[in-house]
């Protein structure tokens, strides 16, 4: 039984250390650069906007979220930094918080795209 709570306090500690690592990620991101890479069907893409930067993305406790087209993208970061998220048009977002606030990864749905934002 002391073992079991002990158990149960470590787990909390780390799990509440966690949510605080990723909370540091918190704030607005301004969108910096969009570049269409290609289609996952190997396309021309004629369906697939320019655009010029993604629009700003918020985290707030650790939770992502940005408008992509005429849906969202939302999702988690790590404490580390890693940031998924998914697309409401099935869509998927990967990529990584360096310690300058700098956001980059890539966007992969039928148009593939290279991302980033910058932290204000």
């Amino acid at each position: 039984m002391r073992f079991a709570k002990a158990l149960a306090a470590a787990f909390s500690i780390i799990v509440l250390a966690a949510s605080a690592s990723a909370a540091s990620y918190d704030g607005t991101y301004i969108g910096t650069s969009a570049t269409f890479t290609g289609t996952s069907s190997g396309g021309k893409g004629n369906v697939c906007s320019q655009v010029a930067a993604p629009a700003p993305l918020t985290i707030a406790n650790g939770h992502a979220q940005t408008k992509w087209g005429d849906g969202t993208l939302t999702g988690d970061v790590d404490a580390g930094g890693k940031l998924i998220m998914h697309s409401t048009a099935a869509g998927r977002f990967e990529g990584q918080i360096d310690a300058g606030g700098v956001l980059k990864g890539y966007y992969q749905g039928y148009c593939i795209y290279t991302l980033s934002w910058r932290k204000s």
